[in-house]
């Protein structure tokens, strides 16, 4: 999977940190966790359908979530 998918360079222009860090340290695991679920369905339900987007590229991005969530199951 390519970096456009796990690290898109337009959420490194003005952060110094991956926004994925900001917001889990924002939330609490809970929130986190909803947030994650959320996402994986989001890209997963809409997978082909958004315009510009190739269903790899959304099938991608929802596996990047699901990965977060394991990684928050092993925490």
């Amino acid at each position: 999977m390519g970096d456009e998918v796990k690290h898109p360079s337009y959420y490194n222009e003005i952060y110094d940190k991956e926004v994925i860090d900001i917001i889990k340290f924002a939330l609490t695991k809970e929130e986190y966790i909803g947030f994650c679920k959320g996402n994986f369905l989001k890209y997963r339900l809409r997978g082909g359908l958004k315009e510009g987007q190739p269903l790899e590229k959304e099938i991608g991005k929802s596996m990047e979530y699901l990965k977060f969530l394991r990684d928050e199951d092993r925490n």
